[in-house]
């Protein structure tokens, strides 16, 4: 199969044993040489037969080949069965409210929920574990975690078709069938993530998608409050993927403490070929935006944009992923 992308040919083997893309010369990125150098000499190439499903991407810069996975969805699960994570710092009330919400999707019909597995960051009272109608599974965790490492550990192993990333702080519209409507959307075979529109306790919708967070990008958003309409991540308040996606990418980069790995997994999930999808169903979101308050959440923020402005994902994205006319972004 070959098809045009943007000034680029891509060409996919249409047999098992040859799943390759080639692609050519891409949109130039402002990088410095070194950068480049370095992220090219640090991308690791696959070991040879890549499982069914997964492409390769073969990508020349400066003369160099970057070779890369996508994920090339099998099939469409058939099973609706999805395993939840939480984790919660100190969230108490608020666990208890959402497993509430929770337990409402399963009204007047068979529940999708197998299990929900709440992580305790931090010491603090236990939410009640039974009487729902699915199964609580507790972690204590001695010392706090990152984001990413909690919910890999969390999800690790799991046998259901789908998982979902959820925070503590939110909560569920009577009437909205969230969970059924991201996991529809969620098994569609070119999503790779599916996620909800999200408004504040007011109803005003929040800027859960965002564009590519270069440096440049985030200096016109905090000093000219200039926005780039396009969509390349969206925060990880609530997300759904089905499993094989999820083991594919190998779960969140623990490597991120706390912010970014967010922005990292949808641009690995880009990169893999697959699509992030808002699905039409919505959830309030109790944002509380810490690192504008906390001098320890500003900091870790500052490293994880480091992380990310030096990882091979962030230059192959800057690279590869190109604007669409409805503002969205593709490869």
């Amino acid at each position: 199969m070959t098809a045009m992308l943007g000034q680029s040919t891509v060409v996919c083997g249409s047999s098992r044993s040859d799943p390759v893309f080639a692609l050519g010369s891409m949109p130039k990125c402002r990088y410095s040489p070194l950068l480049a150098l370095r992220l090219v000499l640090s991308t690791k190439v696959p070991s040879e037969g890549a499982p069914l499903g997964v492409c390769k991407f073969v990508v020349d810069v400066k003369g160099q080949s970057m070779i890369f996975d996508s994920l090339a969805s099998e099939e469409v699960h058939p099973q609706r069965d999805v395993v939840i994570s939480i984790v919660s710092h100190g969230h108490g009330r608020m666990i208890e409210h959402l497993l509430s919400d929770l337990a409402s999707q399963c009204a007047g019909q068979d529940c999708s929920i197998s299990r929900v597995v709440v992580t305790l960051n931090i010491p603090e009272p236990l939410p009640r574990l039974t009487g729902w109608p699915f199964k609580v599974e507790l972690v204590h965790n001695k010392k706090p975690r990152g984001f990413g490492a909690n919910h890999n550990r969390a999800l690790a192993a799991s046998s259901e078709s789908f998982l979902c990333v959820l925070n503590p702080d939110i909560r569920f519209f009577p009437g909205e069938r969230v969970l059924d409507t991201l996991i529809d959307a969620a098994g569609r075979q070119e999503v790779g993530i599916a996620y909800p529109m999200q408004v504040d306790e007011a109803g005003v919708l929040q800027d859960c998608e965002r564009a590519i967070p270069t440096p440049w990008a985030l200096f016109l958003r905090y000093t000219a409050s200039k926005r780039v309409e396009q969509v390349d991540w969206v925060n990880a308040a609530c997300l759904v993927l089905r499993r094989n996606v999820w083991e594919q990418l190998a779960g969140f980069d623990e490597g991120y403490f706390m912010y970014c790995e967010d922005v990292d997994l949808s641009l690995r999930v880009r990169l893999a070929g697959l699509t992030i999808h808002r699905a039409e169903v919505k959830v309030c979101h109790f944002g509380q935006r810490d690192s504008r308050k906390s001098l320890k959440h500003f900091r870790w923020h500052v490293a994880s944009l480091l992380r990310l402005w030096s990882s091979p994902v962030f230059y192959k994205a800057c690279r590869l992923l190109q604007p669409i006319p409805d503002g969205r972004h593709r490869i």
